[in-house]
């Protein structure tokens, strides 16, 4: 395998897809190193062990959502009807067109009580997520309260849906995300 130079971002993309679709204990730093194109020691020099690589790919998650889902939701100037459908159509994206479902739920589900660091940052992509979708709904003109409440019904439905698309892969998801862009 020719060594390669990459940066940090491309090597969690990598980490992201592989920890996806592999889970946690049955990616390697090898693997990861054959998945960037770098020799394993070189992953050293930008994490020090597999912890914080999983703990920044799940950042990493963070990040594209805070971009592409939580944004359009938090500002207030935009129309939020525009917004809505633009937070669950990028929603839609990240779960469909990427295969493995949710990083920060699959982590969680497998190594989220033994990794108490790993599960902070997991922990807090969901809340990020609930209060943007709650903000969202708050500009829909439903009361706080309310949109907290739904907005962790939302999230906690999306994590059984894509559940649901692994064992019987029938749009499920997709279908519940264009009633809720409707709504």
């Amino acid at each position: 395998m020719p060594i390669q130079k990459t940066d940090r971002d491309t090597i969690l993309q990598a980490a992201v897809h592989c920890f996806k679709t592999r889970g946690f204990h049955q990616t390697s730093m090898a693997d990861l190193g054959e998945a960037t194109g770098l020799l394993k020691g070189s992953l050293y020099h930008y994490f020090k062990n597999k912890d914080e690589l999983a703990i920044e790919a799940v950042k990493w998650v963070e990040e594209w959502f805070e971009r592409k889902v939580f944004a359009p939701l938090l500002d207030s100037h935009g129309s939020i009807e525009k917004a809505w459908i633009q937070a669950w159509e990028a929603t839609l994206v990240y779960f469909t067109e990427r295969e493995g479902g949710c990083l920060p739920g699959n982590l969680t589900l497998e190594v989220g009580l033994s990794h108490p660091v790993l599960l902070k940052a997991c922990q807090r992509y969901f809340s990020n997520w609930e209060k943007a979708l709650a903000k969202g709904l708050e500009r829909k003109k439903i009361s706080k309260r309310e949109s907290m409440a739904r907005a962790k019904s939302m999230v906690a439905e999306v994590q059984g849906l894509l559940l649901l698309e692994r064992l019987q892969g029938k749009g499920l998801l997709k279908k519940r995300i264009a009633e809720w862009k409707k709504s």
